[in-house]
C-alpha cells in the first residue's frame, strides 16, 4: 500500500441524501462485499431515524474528494443512558491509515456536543472480535465476559465514557 496523506482527510457530518449513499456504498463494499453481511440487514431503520448522525471522511487530494470511510452515532430507545457507535467502516485501501480513529473522534465528539457540559454519556458499540484491539487502542473497555454471533461474526460489546460540552 502508498502512503496516505491524512493531512488530506476531512470528516463530513453527512447533511445529503448524496453523501448518505456514499455512506451505505462504503458500509456495503466493506460489511456485505468483504465481510459477507447479508444486503437485507446491512440497512435498518436506525439509518434515518431523526437520532441518528452518519459521519464520512473523505480524502480530498483527489477531486471530487472520495469517501473512504464511514460512522454512525444513535441513539436507542432500550439504552436511553448510553448512544451507540455502529457501521464504522473504512475502504480498504485506507485501513491502518487513520481513518478509523478519525472517524471515531469524529463520532465521540458528536456523543460529547449531544451532553450537557458537567455529565457524561456512555459510548457503546459492538466490537468484531478482530477489531478488539483497535477499539481499545481508542479507550474502549471490552467486555470480555460475553461474545456472541451477529451476521455469522463474532462481536463482543465495548463502552467509553465520554465527558459532555454541549
Amino acid at each position: 500500500m502508498t502512503a496516505r496523506d491524512r493531512s488530506a482527510l476531512r470528516v463530513l457530518t453527512v447533511t445529503s441524501e448524496d453523501q448518505l449513499q456514499d455512506a451505505f456504498a462504503i458500509r456495503f463494499e466493506v460489511f456485505v462485499g468483504e465481510q459477507g453481511v447479508s444486503a437485507d440487514a446491512e440497512l435498518d431503520t436506525a439509518d434515518r431515524a431523526p437520532t441518528t448522525q452518519h459521519v464520512l471522511v473523505v480524502d480530498t487530494s483527489v477531486e471530487p474528494p472520495e469517501p473512504v470511510g464511514t460512522g454512525r452515532l444513535l441513539a436507542d430507545a432500550e439504552h436511553p443512558d448510553a448512544l451507540h457507535i455502529g457501521r464504522l467502516a473504512v475502504r480498504a485501501p485506507w485501513r491502518s491509515s487513520g481513518v478509523g480513529a478519525v472517524l471515531m473522534r469524529a463520532l465521540e465528539t458528536l456523543a460529547a456536543e449531544r451532553t450537557p457540559s458537567g455529565s457524561q454519556v456512555r459510548v457503546e458499540l459492538s466490537a468484531q472480535e478482530q477489531a478488539i484491539g483497535f477499539y481499545q487502542r481508542q479507550g474502549y473497555v471490552v467486555d470480555d465476559s460475553h461474545r456472541y454471533l451477529d451476521e455469522n461474526i463474532w462481536h463482543r460489546d465495548a463502552v467509553k465514557t465520554v465527558d459532555g460540552t454541549a
